[in-house]
């Protein structure tokens, strides 16, 4: 490009400038950015410098981790304090219509959580009947069975117990869970098998990490002098349901939730053979399903 050697006239009359290169762009776009920059004022405030971090630096700071932690502890909270299934619907609805029988005197709850669910229905049966029969709560957690006991503080016949129904040695092994997840289709297979003995080793932990009573289901007959309940629901931790039913049977009534389930399937397919048992009610499709065995005679 060959030199600009256009003479221009400066600001002073007469005065003459010789351009002898050509123009730089990027130097006149700084000369321009400079004349329309703000005057720098003392002790106003100074633009700084913005950084960038890269995903990973932002994702591994102190403070994501922290919050990371506090959502998690949230998530456990929320699955100790259990939502309530059995609600409003079918099994409900039957279970306190079997609380309403004037027969029945003795009821065991196992698996109360905070008596939002199957509590209410029972309680709801009983202050129908005439007999006002007892319900008999079994819950392990803490908070849960704070916010039970402190729920039904005004109803003399609702009994809660902070304690496990069964002892360590009453939970399902490794190679059992194992077996039924490999051979017996359920609604327990939508989760892998890894999670699923990670909940089994999440409740054994939490048995020994808590300050509570085993043997519930012992305990309670001990101290009542009841031989048979007259009505028995299985509804706790998924891997205790078979030493349960072990120590209930011969209940007059025995009702199972989650029957698709490691929870109650084997306790389900042993009671439909089981001679001294009839088939009463069910449902296969609501939620895990449910079954309600009544003893003969």
């Amino acid at each position: 490009m060959t030199p600009d050697t256009t003479s221009r006239r400066g600001a002073a009359a007469g005065e003459v400038r010789t351009v002898t290169s050509c123009p730089n762009p990027a130097r006149l776009r700084e000369k321009r950015a400079k004349k329309s920059a703000p005057p720098f004022r003392s002790g106003g405030n100074v633009p700084k410098q913005r950084h960038t971090r890269r995903p990973s630096a932002i994702l591994s700071s102190p403070f994501v981790r922290s919050l990371r932690k506090r959502l998690a502890q949230l998530l456990r909270r929320e699955r100790r304090l259990h939502v309530p299934e059995i609600r409003g619907d079918e099994f409900a609805a039957r279970i306190a219509e079997i609380a309403r029988n004037p027969r029945v005197r003795t009821i065991l709850e196992v698996g109360s959580a905070a008596g939002e669910g199957s509590t209410e229905a029972f309680v709801a049966g009983i202050e129908r009947n005439p007999s006002r029969p007892t319900l008999f709560c079994l819950e392990a957690r803490r908070d849960r069975f704070e916010a039970l006991a402190a729920r039904y503080a005004d109803r003399p016949f609702v009994r809660p117990y902070h304690a496990s129904s069964v002892g360590r040695s009453g939970f399902a092994s490794v190679e059992h869970v194992r077996s039924f997840y490999e051979i017996t289709p359920t609604a327990l297979n939508r989760y892998p098998l890894e999670r699923v003995l990670g909940w089994l080793q999440e409740d054994l932990r939490t048995l020994a990490e808590l300050d509570v009573e085993e043997d519930g289901i012992e305990l309670i007959r001990r101290e009542h002098g009841i031989d048979r309940f007259d009505v028995v629901l299985l509804d706790g931790s998924e891997f205790t349901a078979a030493a349960e039913l072990d120590l209930v049977h011969g209940a007059r009534y025995v009702l199972l939730d989650d029957i698709n389930s490691f929870k109650n399937h084997l306790n389900c397919q042993r009671l439909l053979v089981d001679p001294a048992y009839s088939l009463r009610a069910g449902n296969a499709t609501l939620r895990n399903g449910y079954a309600i065995f009544e003893r003969a005679g």
